[in-house]
């Protein structure tokens, strides 16, 4: 199995690995994502807007079983905010993202990356690329299920702290495999502001694979 150590570091750095159809053996192996984003129709009935694009190339080294095997990855992330007039500490505070990464799939066996850590280890990575830094407290909240892509996503829900300024949190996150990608579907907002609808919204119009020149 690759590393849990692998796999976490990875994830930090923005990567996931992918060596599907490739020999362990080879030098380097090489793999890129498609980006996620949310379609025009779904931006304009909730408000939010495009707040920026990143492309995450990550090379390393991960384990294989007794093997090692380099790699270079490419990744996206692609986020969203609400820009309305609030009356909060933080700073346009309310933060959608989508984190494309190549699958997984190891001598003819896919393996999902993020099965290896945690869930709260996978929202404070999450959190780390919004404005909500610092969580603590996490609580589960409930879960529903959303439509997108096709197919019925399971959207689990969170309570919990900011370190600066103790600000109450929503959090939600869901995962799902499209197009040989793994999306991370990410969203937070203050508990102040309820952003559920909002949130189901967006997720029903994420579209993908799309062309980064066309973000």
């Amino acid at each position: 199995m690759i590393s849990r150590r692998r796999v976490i570091a990875t994830l930090a750095a923005g990567g996931a690995v992918s060596l599907a159809g490739c020999s362990l053996l080879e030098d380097v192996l090489s793999d890129e994502a498609k980006p996620a984003i949310v379609g025009e129709e779904a931006l304009s009935e909730t408000g939010y807007s495009h707040e920026r694009t990143d492309e995450q190339t990550l090379s390393e080294t991960v384990d294989v079983g007794a093997l090692s095997q380099d790699v270079s990855l490419t990744n996206w992330l692609v986020e969203y905010g609400y820009g309305g007039d609030l009356d909060l500490d933080l700073s346009n505070p309310i933060r959608y993202l989508l984190f494309s990464t190549p699958t997984v799939s190891v001598a003819g066996r896919d393996v999902n990356p993020l099965e290896q850590i945690d869930t709260e280890e996978l929202l404070s990575e999450m959190s780390s690329r919004s404005e909500f830094e610092g969580l603590e407290d996490i609580e589960k909240a409930g879960s529903r299920d959303v439509e997108t892509l096709g197919e019925t996503v399971e959207i689990q829900e969170f309570h919990a702290q900011t370190e600066q300024g103790d600000i109450d949190v929503r959090l939600h996150l869901g995962s799902l495999t499209n197009d040989g990608d793994l999306i991370v579907i990410f969203a937070a907002h203050p508990e102040a502001i309820d952003e559920t609808d909002n949130v189901d919204i967006l997720t029903d119009g994420i579209e993908h694979p799309v062309d980064p020149d066309d973000i």
